[in-house]
C-alpha cells in the first residue's frame, strides 16, 4: 500500500512509463470517463505525486507572434537542442568508467577554450555589452592576483552553447557582432522571440526542486 495520502483512481487504457526511479501514469478511462492527469509514483518511497505543474513557455507580457519573422529573417537560426552529455570510455584516477566527463571535456557545452567569451543567449546584445563597458572599462575589476581584467564570461559551467542551446522547440536566435572597445568586437547570441522555454533545473515544481 502506498504512503502517499491521495493516489490515482483505478483505470485502464492509461499510459505508464518509467524514467529512472519513477514511474510516469498519463490518461485512462474508468467509470465511463476519460482521464487527462498525470501521476508520479516514486518506486523508492512507494509514493503517488499527482503532477499540477508543468514546464511550459515563458511568455512575457510583449510576447508578440514572432515565430513567422524569425523563420523568414536569415540571420535567425533555429536552435537545437544540447547534445548528450560524453562519458568515459575508461577509468583514471580522476574518473571512473563510464561516468560523465567534466564539462570542459564537453563539446558545446561552458567552459570552451575555443569559446572563451560566450555570453548565453541575451534579450538585448547591445545592451549586454553596455553592461559589460560600464563593469570592466569605465572601473577596474581585478583578479586574485591583482591583474586587471579587461572582459570576461560569467555564464556558468555547463551552459549549453548556441545553437545547440534549445529549451523547447522552435527557438530562434541570430549571431551578432557588437563592438565592445575600439579594438575588440564581440559576438553575442540575441533572441529572435521574446517567447521561450526555459529550463526546470533548479526549480522548485510541485513542491519538489529539480537538479535535472
Amino acid at each position: 500500500q502506498p504512503v502517499s495520502l491521495r493516489n490515482p483512481p483505478r483505470r485502464t487504457e492509461h499510459v505508464l512509463a518509467l524514467s529512472e526511479d519513477i514511474l510516469i501514469l498519463y490518461g485512462g478511462y474508468a467509470d465511463n470517463r476519460y482521464y487527462n492527469d498525470t501521476w508520479y509514483y516514486y518506486i523508492r518511497e512507494n509514493r503517488w505525486l499527482q503532477k499540477t505543474e508543468f514546464v511550459n513557455g515563458d511568455y512575457p507580457d510583449t510576447c508578440r507572434d514572432e515565430l513567422e519573422q524569425a523563420m523568414n529573417d536569415d540571420d535567425c537560426i533555429e536552435l537545437t537542442y544540447p547534445p548528450d552529455l560524453l562519458r568515459s570510455e575508461q577509468a583514471t584516477k580522476a574518473i571512473g568508467y563510464q561516468e560523465i566527463l567534466p564539462f570542459r571535456d564537453q563539446p558545446d557545452y561552458t567552459p570552451d577554450s575555443a569559446q572563451p567569451l560566450y555570453f548565453g543567449i541575451a534579450d538585448d546584445a547591445d545592451a549586454l555589452v553596455d553592461g559589460l563597458r560600464d563593469k570592466y572599462l569605465s572601473s577596474e575589476v581585478l583578479d586574485e592576483d591583482g591583474t586587471r581584467i579587461w572582459i570576461e564570461s560569467t555564464v556558468p559551467d555547463g551552459t549549453p552553447i548556441a545553437p545547440a542551446a534549445a529549451t523547447g522547440p522552435r527557438q530562434f536566435a541570430k549571431l551578432r557582432q557588437v563592438r565592445y572597445n575600439d579594438t575588440t568586437m564581440l559576438d553575442v547570441w540575441e533572441w529572435c522571440i521574446s517567447g521561450r522555454g526555459e529550463p526546470s533545473r533548479g526549480k522548485t515544481l510541485d513542491g519538489r526542486r529539480r537538479w535535472r
